[in-house]
C-alpha cells in the first residue's frame, strides 16, 4: 500500500547518499498484481516516495509484480491510472518479444497515463540463455524502430 513507503527509511539514506554523489536515482516501486490499484492510491504512493526523498525524484518506475503463470502468457499487465501532474512515471515492460507483444505492453501503459516505459531485457528472446551483445544490439535497433512507427 502507499502507506507502507512512509516507514521506510532506507530510501531517504540512498537517495542522500545518491545526490551526496552527483547523481539522482530513479525509485522503482513494484506493486502487488493483486492489490487494486486506482489514481489515489498512485497520487499518494508518488506523495510518499517524495516526502521521503526530500524532494520529487526525477522520475518514478513502477513494476507489476508478476506470477509465473502471466509471465507465460504474454508479459502484459494492467498498470494503474496515472494522475496528471505528478512527476515522470514510467512503466516497466517484461513483454517477450512477438505478436505485437511489446508494442501492446507499451500501448497500456501509455494509455494508463505514463510518461514512458522501461523496455526490459526480459522482452528479448532467449537472452536468459544466451546474452549475445550483437543479437541484443540488433534486437534493440528493430524492437525499437517498430515502437517509433
Amino acid at each position: 500500500s502507499p502507506d507502507e513507503i512512509k516507514n521506510d527509511n532506507d530510501i531517504l539514506v540512498s537517495f542522500q547518499s545518491a545526490i551526496a554523489s552527483g547523481v539522482q536515482l530513479i525509485p522503482e516501486v513494484v506493486l502487488s498484481s493483486e492489490a487494486q490499484w486506482d489514481e489515489e492510491m498512485t497520487k499518494r504512493l508518488v506523495d510518499n516516495i517524495s516526502e521521503l526523498c526530500g524532494s520529487e525524484p526525477a522520475a518514478i518506475l513502477l513494476s507489476l509484480q508478476q506470477n509465473e503463470e502471466e509471465e507465460e502468457e504474454d508479459g502484459i499487465c494492467d498498470f494503474p491510472k496515472v494522475p496528471k501532474n505528478l512527476p515522470p512515471i514510467l512503466g516497466s515492460v517484461r513483454a517477450t518479444a512477438g505478436g505485437g507483444r511489446i508494442g501492446s505492453a507499451v500501448n497500456s501503459c501509455k494509455e494508463a497515463g505514463f510518461n514512458g516505459v522501461v523496455l526490459r531485457c526480459d522482452c528479448i528472446p532467449g537472452y536468459r540463455m544466451n546474452p549475445d551483445l550483437e543479437f541484443v544490439g540488433g534486437f534493440w535497433g528493430a524492437a525499437i524502430g517498430g515502437l517509433l512507427i
